[in-house]
């Protein structure tokens, strides 16, 4: 797979993963991210009580960078094909070799596009790739 692979959900290619390293310069999506992690709305819903701390900035965001860049953490930017939109984020984090394990977190961080069902197909897509990579 390339530097800036996309991973596809079947033969429609509505919701893409595309990986956190590629899009470190991408300022506007830098951005988005701080909205949805500074959005209680968003975060609640997220088992991490660093998630919860008010006026996070984008040294939060460089942080997020540097530990989802890691070996050991595969994070994506969920991006959803039919609006031409990034809509949250996906990752396997502290993936085992040993013991073939990882945890798995989902955001869908565009209010927008809550109850929609996207999270079931962002799961597929990410399993589907943690299986087979």
């Amino acid at each position: 797979m390339t530097r800036d692979m996309i991973l596809f959900d079947g033969d429609q290619p509505e919701v893409r993963l595309v990986p956190f390293a590629t899009r470190r310069d991408d300022h506007a999506l830098r951005k988005a991210y701080l909205g949805w992690l500074n959005d209680p709305e968003v975060v609640t819903l997220i088992a991490s009580p660093a998630l919860l701390a008010p006026n996070k900035g984008m040294e939060f965001i460089d942080d997020s960078f540097t530990r989802f860049t890691q070996p050991e953490c595969h994070a994506f930017f969920i991006f959803y094909a039919p609006d031409n939109a990034f809509i949250g984020t996906t990752k396997l984090d502290s993936i085992s070799v040993h013991t073939r394990s990882a945890w798995d977190g989902i955001m869908i961080g565009d209010k927008r596009y809550f109850g929609r069902g996207l999270s079931s197909r962002v799961y597929r897509v990410l399993l589907a790739y943690g299986f087979g990579e």
